[in-house]
């Protein structure tokens, strides 16, 4: 859900473009809740306190000496990535408008209290980049029963499309995409959100 409690929104003075609440493995009581303003994320504890907050500077980004400048639309948790042969991860991934780009950054069980969200783990690449198609206003994660595959959707607030990721890790312990098909939508009405059943796959 987008609405937050009031206590969290008076406390952090954030007005919310999308929210999720990542689960811990090993104790519920330590999940914690992710929220992005278009600027920046911020993480909550489940009382609605603030630990970490990051505004959209690229703060822990290995891949560039100069980060980029990132904005944070919508998000979403991919639960269980094989990031290498015997390691399985959490991820968070961003929408990021500014570079009609996918932002994915890993999430540590064991420090995600105090470093909150880990580095940026997008591929070298740039397979994960939309071009200038449409700006990546939303995006959803959905991972197949079926095949074990791993995907994203991406749409826009403008576009008549939605675009269809694979995601997969690479040999050096990053995360890269590649397009699968592109789904096109009445020209009519707007793309205000978006989400995948992970019962039924339904888009």
């Amino acid at each position: 859900t987008n609405t937050f409690p009031d206590t969290i929104l008076d406390n952090s003075q954030i007005l919310s473009k999308s929210t999720k609440i990542w689960l811990h493995p090993y104790n519920p009581a330590e999940s914690v809740v992710i929220s992005t303003d278009g600027q920046g994320f911020t993480i909550f504890d489940l009382n609605g306190a603030v630990l970490v907050e990051n505004r959209g500077s690229g703060v822990g980004d290995r891949s560039s000496s100069k980060p980029r400048k990132r904005s944070f639309g919508d998000l979403d948790i991919i639960y269980s990535f094989p990031i290498a042969e015997d390691r399985l991860v959490d991820l968070v991934v961003f929408a990021d408008a500014t570079n009609s780009a996918l932002d994915f950054r890993l999430i540590n069980p064991f420090n995600v209290h105090k470093r909150g969200i880990g580095d940026v783990v997008t591929g070298w690449s740039k397979n994960h980049t939309l071009g200038k198609v449409f700006a990546a206003d939303f995006v959803t994660a959905y991972p197949s029963p079926y095949t074990g595959t791993f995907y994203v959707f991406v749409g826009g607030n403008d576009a008549r499309e939605i675009v269809q990721q694979k995601i997969f890790a690479t040999a050096w312990g990053r995360v890269d995409s590649a397009m699968v098909r592109r789904i096109q939508l009445p020209e009519e009405g707007q793309l205000v959100a978006m989400e995948v059943d992970l019962v039924t796959g339904y888009l």
